[in-house]
């Protein structure tokens, strides 16, 4: 019915989209000179997101091996919630008094 292939190229476009989002958020953030800790708390959805795209190519080019998919659900099910507390850190980092 879908192919394996086209998926992974559906899926693979919707991530190098994200990954721009992403890099166009640290220059945002660096240029607008905000809070260091936002700026520190922004890099850590980009080093995850590359984490997951390394498991993704190895996961497409070894054929889908049982651990290698376990490791890249495992990645998706820690990035999640890794996103709501970056995104939490953004909007609700208070100044040192």
């Amino acid at each position: 019915m879908f192919s394996p292939v086209l998926i992974t190229r559906v899926h693979a476009v919707a991530v190098y989209l994200f990954l721009a989002l992403l890099i166009a958020m640290l220059v945002v953030l660096h240029r607008s000179r905000a809070r260091r800790e936002a700026r520190t708390a922004a890099w850590w959805p980009l080093a995850a997101t590359l984490a997951q795209g390394a498991v993704g190519y190895i996961q497409y080019f070894t054929g889908s091996p049982e651990l290698v998919v376990f490791g890249h659900l495992l990645g998706a099910a820690v990035f999640a919630p890794m996103i709501a507390w970056v995104g939490a850190r953004l909007v609700t980092w208070q100044e040192a008094r």
